[in-house]
């Protein structure tokens, strides 16, 4: 849809900019999907399944709910079946911009899924927030599902992830090896 966007889109920058500053979402496609019975690296569990990179953050790491409903609606009009949103932060008041992207993905049979949140300090201005007594976006918008850490065995110990009645499922998210760069890997958590 846009002029040189072969390799996906860029929605802060409007480009085809897609560096991975941080490596989280080239981690998080790695998980999702790696390529399977070629001996290299690691597995994906999404067998054969296609990313469509967008990037929605800052160098920082920060993005604006524009920057995230541009994202959603770009993987709409390029048929994503599934909107992975591995963000979120506490908003007291509600994101109606955030919640109406959201809200047109799920009209349209998109699956949703968004993270319960990080408990890691740094990514929260030094502050640790428990989901039940905070409102998370996207991860509390009726419809998305939301997924907390686990270790491998398991058990939530309140590190990495954060947890509570919005939580609709768990799975395993500490020191998780996946992709960080091509032909480069290192574990992750969140």
């Amino acid at each position: 849809g846009y002029i040189d966007d072969f390799y996906g889109w860029n929605t802060i920058t409007s480009s085809n900019y897609l560096d991975d500053d941080f490596g989280h979402g080239t981690s998080v496609a790695g998980i999702a999907s790696a390529e399977v019975n070629n001996a290299t690296g690691i597995a994906g569990v999404g067998y054969n399944c296609k990313i469509l990179p967008i990037r929605a953050a800052k160098n920082s790491g920060e993005f604006t709910s524009e920057s995230i409903a541009s994202a959603i609606n770009y993987a709409l009009d390029n048929q994503a079946d599934v909107i992975n949103m591995s963000f979120g932060g506490p908003n007291q008041s509600g994101d109606p911009v955030m919640e109406a992207a959201v809200k047109k993905a799920l009209d349209a049979g998109v699956v949703c899924v968004a993270s319960a949140g990080n408990a890691f300090p740094a990514f929260n201005n030094g502050q640790t927030f428990n989901i039940d007594s905070e409102k998370v976006l996207p991860a509390v918008i009726p419809g998305v599902i939301t997924v907390s850490g686990t270790d491998h065995t398991g058990n939530y110990d309140g590190s990495y992830s954060l947890y509570g009645k919005s939580v609709d499922i768990a799975a395993p998210g500490k020191s998780i090896f996946s992709t960080i760069s091509p032909n480069n890997y290192t574990t992750v958590s969140g």
